[in-house]
C-alpha cells in the first residue's frame, strides 16, 4: 500500500521533464486540476440529474486523478500537502473564526 508520503516522489517519477520548462509543467497542473474537477462534477450531474449511476469507485478514481495534479503543483511550488492544508486552515480560521469556533454558521 501507499502512503501519502510516498505520493510527492510518486508524482516526479510519473511525469515527463525533459524539454519542458517549469512554467509547461504548471500550467499542465492547473489544466489537469480543472479538467479533472469537471470530469468529477459530471459524474455527479449525471447522477442528480440525468438519473444515471451513481459509481462511486470512478468518483474516487477522479478525485484521485485531481490529487495527482495538486501533488503536482505542490512538487514544482515546493510545498507539502500537509504546507496548503495548514495553510488553508489558518486561513478559515481566520475568516469564518465563529463558525470555526462553535462549528455552525453565523
Amino acid at each position: 500500500m501507499t502512503s501519502i508520503e510516498q505520493y510527492p516522489e510518486f508524482v516526479n517519477s510519473h511525469l515527463y521533464k525533459d524539454g519542458t520548462t517549469w512554467e509547461e509543467r504548471m500550467t499542465l497542473a492547473a489544466l489537469g486540476l480543472c479538467g479533472e474537477a469537471g470530469e468529477f462534477a459530471d459524474s455527479l450531474k449525471k447522477y442528480l440529474f440525468q438519473h444515471g449511476d451513481y459509481n462511486e469507485k470512478h468518483v474516487v478514481e477522479e478525485l484521485g486523478d485531481i490529487l495527482w495534479y495538486l501533488q503536482l503543483a505542490c512538487n514544482l511550488l515546493r510545498v507539502s500537502l500537509d504546507d496548503v492544508a495548514e495553510i488553508n486552515m489558518a486561513k478559515l480560521k481566520e475568516r469564518y473564526p465563529i463558525v470555526m469556533a462553535l462549528g455552525e454558521k453565523k
